[in-house]
């Protein structure tokens, strides 16, 4: 029986070429992109709750990979009264609106797509035909303030979406990562710790 040893040079991640560096950030970006996604899932459903608690039941939609049709959207049932007392506080007929509208929901976007539309936001009526007045009141001046508020928190969590994938693909994500996991690396960027 025959015995080879081999020996191997042992680097630091800051040791690595820059070609090696970007492997490493490849392999952390992959194995650590699902529970980034969940902790995203988590953390949007926590700001949603706490800032924006008329969008009841929250669930969200992304693909931030910056290409066509990426974005972020919404799906929730909209508290109307909580909605309009928090939003617009000095809007007259609010009891009135309330019985008016039946459901306003967001339905994100559903397509192949992520990004948000104001067409996102449907709304049902209870009896529109009997006052149309108050129709229009709602149409005019509370429906263009849902829309308006939804895309500024999508776009709001579009951008902590991108900021986060962006941290986890970057260089200090892997220097910090190998750092405080005292990961070594072979010369071109595989990590010498799986193999120890």
């Amino acid at each position: 029986m025959k015995i080879i040893t081999r020996e191997f040079k042992i680097y630091k991640y800051d040791e690595l070429s820059s070609g090696s560096k970007n492997k490493v950030q490849n392999h952390f970006w992959e194995t650590t992109l699902d529970d980034e996604t969940n902790n995203l899932q988590e953390e949007f459903k926590s700001i949603v709750e706490t800032e924006y608690p008329y969008f009841e039941f929250p669930y969200f939609r992304w693909s931030l990979s910056n290409c066509q049709g990426d974005g972020l959207s919404i799906s929730f049932t909209l508290n109307l009264f909580k909605f309009m007392d928090r939003e617009l506080p000095k809007l007259k007929q609010k009891a009135a609106i309330e019985n008016l509208v039946y459901k306003v929901r967001s339905k994100g976007n559903r397509g192949r797509y992520c990004f948000s539309s104001r067409s996102d936001i449907e709304v049902e009526y209870n009896n529109e035909e009997e006052n149309s007045k108050l129709t229009d009141n709602f149409t005019n001046n509370v429906l263009p303030v849902i829309q308006r508020k939804y895309m500024e928190v999508c776009s709001d969590l579009e951008r902590k979406g991108y900021a986060a994938y962006d941290y986890l693909f970057s260089e200090e994500n892997a220097r910090e990562m190998s750092e405080a996991n005292n990961y070594t690396y072979l010369e071109d960027g595989t990590m010498m710790n799986e193999y120890e």
